[in-house]
């Protein structure tokens, strides 16, 4: 699906690093499963996957898609707009995501918008459900919780995507600060965790970086985007770094509280 941070076109990339630091393949826990390239690739590969997300309808979606749902292949804007204001469904988490903006939730209607071969938005959506449809069968369904419900133990092998810090996200209360607070108390635990984010607090360390033009910053009011390049980078505590890990590029400066 296309969703604001999803992580397609790296998913491999990001799928080797996990693993090189799985020294178990035992228990798989990813508390932002967001758009499930990651979670596809990742919960099969693992005795046990637990997988979760705090947005209903997208939990909803992935569940159906899973189950075996097809969306419709096409929907006028109206029901686009009906949607915005309705109650959670599968239905809302993939007009919501996949006829927007840049996957933005909701951030303005794109679902007529044609791409370079000829495809709307609603087909490409259409599309990407049955491309993923069978990739979620092999998973276990996603469940709706807060990051800090997730159960962590000692062993574990954790991915988190979360909202970036100060970028857009669909997510109004999230808060870095204490999201980071969380995933230092699952390091020290004793669980392997390992966080996409740009930047993050002095005592993580970034093992890989990758650098990408994205949307981030794109006024629907006024129609401007504004396009420019971001690191995704890769990030683990650093109790649980190498000396070879030390020698990559680490940001310096978290971003002081607004």
């Amino acid at each position: 699906m296309k969703y604001l941070g999803g992580k397609r076109q790296i998913a491999g990339r990001v799928e080797e690093q996990i693993l090189a630091r799985s020294v178990s393949r035992d228990r798989y826990v990813e508390p932002f499963v967001g758009g499930a390239s990651i979670w596809t690739r990742l919960a099969p590969r693992f005795r046990e996957a637990h997988g979760s997300d705090a947005h209903p309808d997208l939990v909803l979606y992935l569940n159906a898609l899973r189950d075996g749902w097809v969306p419709p292949v096409e929907m006028p804007r109206e029901e686009y707009d009906a949607l915005r204001v309705a109650e959670p469904s599968a239905l809302r988490g993939h007009v919501g995501f996949n006829y927007s903006f840049g996957g933005m939730w909701f951030r303005g209607w794109q679902g007529d918008l044609r791409d370079g071969k000829g495809r709307t938005r609603m087909e490409d959506g259409y599309r990407a459900a049955l491309r993923d449809a069978p990739l979620l069968a092999r998973c276990p369904p996603v469940l709706r919780l807060d990051y800090r419900q997730v159960e962590v133990r000692p062993g574990d092998v954790v991915y988190c995507d979360p909202p970036y810090h100060a970028t857009e996200e669909y997510d109004v209360g999230f808060c870095s600060y204490a999201f980071w607070a969380v995933a230092s108390r699952w390091a020290r635990l004793g669980a392997t965790v390992v966080v996409s984010e740009e930047t993050a607090p002095d005592d993580w360390v970034a093992v890989w970086s990758y650098a990408r033009a994205t949307m981030i910053g794109y006024d629907p009011r006024t129609g401007e985007r504004n396009p420019s390049p971001r690191s995704e980078r890769i990030f683990v505590h650093e109790s649980q770094v190498t000396a070879s890990d030390r020698t990559r590029h680490k940001p310096t400066g978290w971003p002081a509280i607004e």
